[in-house]
């Protein structure tokens, strides 16, 4: 008797703390009530329901078995015994449960995970030649269900004006996570440069979201332009043909900062070396660097050209600035504007002898086989000592070998020299 009255106190109680519940009933079922653990699952993850049939006054009536269904399997399937819904594709699914004949429903949802970052347009700023860098983390996080896994960051994608700026580090592979960016000027000019960075998952719903990125480059502080540096000597010269490689020349101020807003034209002239420089000679700088596009030399194509090849020097010179000078470089013989321009020439009296070459370049240019004397082979590329051409024009060939070319006697030695050159620096048909 006592146990019992303790009992009821105790039921008492426990009624008085939840007074917002409905006490458990004897009567029969007329409503099932259905609730969840989270009613918006992921593919392929799973979450429980669970159902309370309730009596005409609302009271639980416990102890029976719920069955349930699911009206779109395709979407979400449940366990018919106890209640764990499983997402199989996205869209909504109506979960039911019956209870003694009385069916009670609800809605589940089944969605993607989703890519979220803390930052979608994040921005860097540099300065021009520094070889620091601008270092932020974007935080990765899931704004969908379950567990956003397989993360990874795919290939940057450049906007236009310059690449290679930008890394992107991802420390983890499942959400929450975080990719470091860090930005670097490297040689990039002052101006506003951009990326995109995608970042991916195999689950998310929203892969690839895009972090596009914005990098502000400026020019370091400088003093007035104070001298120039040539930073790209010209190479690959030939006569009469632009320089394979044209020179670079840097406006520096006295300390040997680049002045990158310098506007003061800079002229190229020739220093050490004959002939004449054509082509674009002054150039106004842009980002503080003069580039010069078609700098040629050659001679005056007038008897015979004897100028225009062989060691030069350039100089540079600006307003108000300290000049520099090019490395020494060699202008090579063009065959076309020199070597077959003389042998055409009435002075060089080639075709009195090869009449059958209308064209002294074709003379120049036979196989070996043409001399049939035996007296050795016309032109030896990179030997003029071996060359029969040049031992004709020297009057040195064995006798027996002919006259002297021409037959009026040897050239002057400066020409001479100049097909010289020519065979030494290999003879090319340029």
């Amino acid at each position: 008797m006592v146990r019992r009255a303790l009992v009821a106190l105790t039921v008492a109680a426990v009624a008085a703390c939840y007074n917002d519940s409905p006490e458990i009933g004897p009567g029969a079922v007329v409503t099932v009530r259905v609730s969840f653990g989270d009613s918006v699952v992921a593919v392929g993850d799973t979450t429980t329901f669970s159902a309370q049939g309730l009596d005409q006054s609302q009271a639980f009536v416990v102890g029976l078995q719920a069955t349930w269904a699911s009206d779109a399997p395709n979407v979400a399937t449940v366990d018919p015994n106890t209640g764990l819904v499983t997402g199989v594709g996205l869209g909504d699914a109506t979960i039911s449960a019956t209870i003694e004949g009385v069916t009670g429903s609800t809605a589940a949802t089944v969605a993607s995970q989703q890519i979220a970052v803390s930052d979608t347009n994040p921005t860097f700023t540099g300065v021009a030649t520094d070889t620091g860098s601008d270092v932020q983390a974007v935080a990765i996080t899931n704004a969908g269900p379950g567990t956003l896994t397989g993360l990874s960051v795919g290939t940057i994608q450049y906007g236009t004006g310059g690449s290679g700026w930008l890394t992107a580090i991802l420390d983890s592979t499942t959400a929450p996570a975080s990719v470091t960016l860090t930005a670097a000027p490297g040689t990039l000019l002052p101006a506003t440069y951009t990326a995109i960075v995608p970042v991916l998952s195999s689950v998310a719903g929203n892969s690839p979201l895009n972090i596009d990125v914005t990098f502000v480059v400026i020019a370091p502080p400088s003093g007035p332009p104070g001298r120039l540096v040539v930073i790209t000597e010209p190479a690959g010269a030939t006569s009469n043909v632009a320089f394979t490689t044209q020179p670079v020349v840097e406006v520096q101020d006295a300390a040997g900062v680049r002045v990158f807003n310098a506007a003061i034209p800079v002229t190229a002239s020739i220093l050490t070396g004959n002939g004449t420089l054509v082509g674009t000679a002054t150039v106004t700088p842009v980002n503080g660097h003069a580039v010069f596009t078609n700098l040629t030399i050659r001679g005056v194509q007038s008897g015979g050209d004897t100028l225009g090849f062989g060691a030069h020097e350039i100089e540079f010179t600006a307003t108000a600035t300290d000049p520099d000078t090019s490395g020494s470089f060699n202008v090579a013989v063009s065959f076309s504007y020199n070597v077959a321009y003389l042998f055409g020439l009435p002075a060089a009296s080639c075709l009195a002898c090869h009449s059958t070459f209308a064209d002294p370049a074709v003379l120049v240019n036979q196989p070996p086989t043409l001399n049939t004397t035996g007296c050795g082979t016309l032109v030896v590329p990179s030997s003029s000592a071996t060359s029969f051409l040049m031992q004709k024009m020297d009057n040195t060939h064995a006798g027996g070998c002919g006259a002297v070319m021409p037959t009026s006697g040897s050239m002057v030695q400066t020409l001479r020299d100049m097909v010289r050159s020519w065979i030494d620096e290999g003879a090319a048909n340029n």
